[in-house]
């Protein structure tokens, strides 16, 4: 590391040619889904590979029935663009929330076991914090891309304006009014309000808060592990009903 920062200037001039390979010649070579064919392909794929992992089945967001709906409406591309990332993400979610979730030996209630005497549960403690950590975030990044769907979907010319907002929380709401129930973006910003304000700026922004209660040798199945787990619950139905605006557009 030097005076200009971890990387030196000559890395950061020459990034694009990393290792003398020009990243750029490779931007022709990125996945993309070319047909119908491909994007029933690669959503049968995605799924069996989330019951491969959790042996739970998962059929949220119907990637070939917005194919074709895409396909019909303005700006369609973008729109499906956000719906192929948002499915990754619930999916993605979906595994990590049921792995993160504690065993009976994580949840034990008594006071006497010391984590920093008993390495087995010090290293399943420090693993739910670690998967915990990741879910807050995975969570938050579940909601914008949320919201940038319905953006795109009710109002896709307002899509960049949306993205660029200093809160997109707030933006949304403007956006939203006339096209969702008052009570439906006030219940989705009080989600997001509680997940930002409860877990991920203590985390991000601040000295951390989950290990207070994750590391601590009592039942970690209080309120805010419930809490945190049950997000998974607001993230399926929100996901269940992306399918409904098939109908509606």
């Amino acid at each position: 590391m030097n005076q200009n920062g971890f990387y030196s200037s000559a890395y950061k001039e020459d990034r694009h040619n990393f290792f003398g390979i020009d990243v750029n010649s490779f931007k022709d070579q990125e996945f993309k889904l070319n047909d119908k064919s491909e994007v029933i392909r690669f959503n049968e794929l995605l799924e069996n590979y989330v019951y491969d992992e959790i042996h739970i089945s998962f059929s949220a967001i119907s990637l070939p029935a917005w194919f074709d709906k895409c396909m019909a409406i303005e700006q369609g591309g973008r729109l499906f663009a956000a719906l192929f990332d948002l499915k990754i993400t619930v999916a993605f979610l979906f595994i990590d929330s049921l792995k993160a979730a504690p065993d009976g030996d994580s949840m034990n209630r008594r006071d006497d076991i010391d984590i920093l005497s008993n390495p087995v549960l010090f290293k399943k403690k420090m693993k739910m914090l670690h998967e915990n950590i990741d879910l807050v975030m995975r969570y938050r990044a579940f909601y914008d891309k949320f919201m940038g769907v319905l953006v795109l979907a009710f109002c896709p010319d307002e899509y960049d304006s949306f993205v660029k907002a200093d809160s997109r929380k707030k933006e949304f709401g403007k956006k939203m009014t006339d096209h969702l129930d008052p009570c439906e973006i006030k219940s989705l910003n009080a989600s997001i309000s509680h997940l930002d304000d409860t877990f991920r700026t203590p985390e991000v922004h601040q000295t951390g808060r989950m290990r207070k209660w994750v590391l601590s040798s009592r039942d970690l199945f209080l309120d805010n592990e419930i809490d945190l787990l049950g997000y998974m619950n607001d993230i399926l139905n929100l996901s269940i009903g992306v399918d409904e605006l098939i109908e509606i557009l």
